[in-house]
């Protein structure tokens, strides 16, 4: 008899709520809020379908008394407007999949399926905008939380065809894609920012999907996702200078396959012919494969298209410091003494060009010690006298550094 009585008193809640969400006004609202929160909570009603339908319209009631401020140009709180639309959308949900259990002779019969998506298709613009708001706020978990049940909807059976999902580049539902992979990185969320990225990547602003991609594929250390996004990327966009350049870094890092980044340097210089650190990429990697003519090359056209770059002046000096040493090498081997100081007068002009490029690039960089260290040897090949004062100079900046 007791448990006779409660079920009627939660039933008379929920056909309280139900009346007061038909034809209540705003402060009767709240009190069928407190009804069917009582009823969703009791065993009794908590596993009907009509009990969450009806919750979910008390919420859309509250949605709609805050919406229609904006009709008499009055204040919107617009944070209680996605939170009535929230709670809304989270009862219909359930409501809707009670509505599909089968009843006691074992057929289904739902009872709520048309109106459950009248609503829901007005939910879409509400959740993307409750999601804006608060992403203005920077409260990027819940931005994403929106967004992630906007995107939910395609998958909902009675919402398919009307969430506009498309592969069109203008497609909301892909912008929302995008926009809610932008609000994962800001949320520090790794896999999701990858999963969004991943499924947009080809639909919409592919450029900087696979920018993005790659940079999560860096920050998770997957080192063979992050080179294949980069391929990838760079062979749908071959002038994405980006994706170029990580593809060069990546050859160059990884110290594999060298021929492979000059490959790519090659093509990154047709596709940008003045683009001064190509070129001086390039010049190291042929220096590394002792190519040194080809370095020199590339170091002086470096410098013809940035005179900025202390990197080529470096290399310059490097390779003049070299084939100084070439000479030293073989005055050891000659016995005739006007040949050798000939020779040795040769040696010197061209440690004398690797200071002076040595210089420029100290100039630009003063505190590149290897520079300072090869610029040391170089006075001192020059001068053979360590009380020199630029082999004193360059010896006091090494010590300050």
């Amino acid at each position: 008899m007791l448990s006779v009585c409660v079920m009627y008193g939660q039933n008379s809640k929920v056909r309280s709520a139900e009346f007061l969400a038909n034809t209540g006004e705003a402060a009767d609202i709240e009190k069928a809020k407190k009804d069917i929160e009582l009823a969703l909570q009791d065993p009794s009603t908590a596993n009907s379908a009509k009990t969450w339908y009806i919750a979910g319209l008390i919420y859309e009631k509250a949605r709609m008394f805050e919406q229609q401020k904006e009709w008499f140009n009055k204040p919107v709180d617009k944070q209680l407007r996605g939170e009535h639309t929230v709670k809304a959308y989270d009862y219909f949900v359930k409501a809707y999949e009670l509505d599909q259990l089968p009843d006691e002779k074992g057929k289904v019969k739902p009872k709520y399926n048309k109106e459950i998506t009248a609503y829901m298709t007005t939910y879409q613009g509400e959740l993307i905008e409750y999601g804006y708001y608060l992403y203005e706020g920077k409260d990027y978990k819940k931005t994403l939380s929106m967004w992630e049940k906007y995107l939910d909807m395609a998958n909902f059976p009675y919402m398919k065809g009307i969430v506009p999902e498309s592969d069109a580049d203008t497609s909301v539902y892909n912008k929302v894609i995008f926009q809610t992979a932008i609000v994962a990185l800001l949320d520090e969320n790794t896999e999701k920012a990858i999963t969004y990225f991943e499924a947009i990547k080809d639909k919409y602003n592919i450029n900087e999907c696979y920018q993005y991609l790659s940079q999560q594929y860096l920050v998770k250390k997957d080192t063979l996702a992050y080179f294949n996004t980069i391929k990838m990327g760079f062979e749908k966009y071959p002038t994405n200078t980006y994706m170029l350049e990580s593809l060069i870094n990546y050859y160059l890092l990884t110290g594999n396959d060298l021929d492979g980044g000059l490959a790519y340097l090659d093509k990154a210089i047709k596709l940008n012919p003045n683009m001064a650190q190509y070129y001086y990429v390039r010049g190291n990697i042929y220096e590394v494969k002792g190519m040194q003519e080809e370095a020199v090359k590339d170091f002086e056209k470096t410098i013809q298209l940035d005179a900025g770059n202390a990197g080529a002046h470096f290399g310059l000096g490097r390779y003049y410091y070299k084939k100084g040493e070439v000479y030293m090498e073989r005055i050891n081997n000659i016995r005739d003494a006007k040949i050798a100081k000939e020779e040795t007068e040769n040696a010197k002009t061209i440690f004398q060009k690797a200071a002076a490029e040595m210089e420029k690039g100290r100039e630009l960089d003063p505190k590149n010690i290897d520079n300072l260290n090869l610029l040391k040897r170089t006075y001192y090949r020059i001068y053979q006298d360590e009380n020199n004062a630029k082999y004193k100079d360059v010896s006091k900046a090494i010590k300050e550094l």
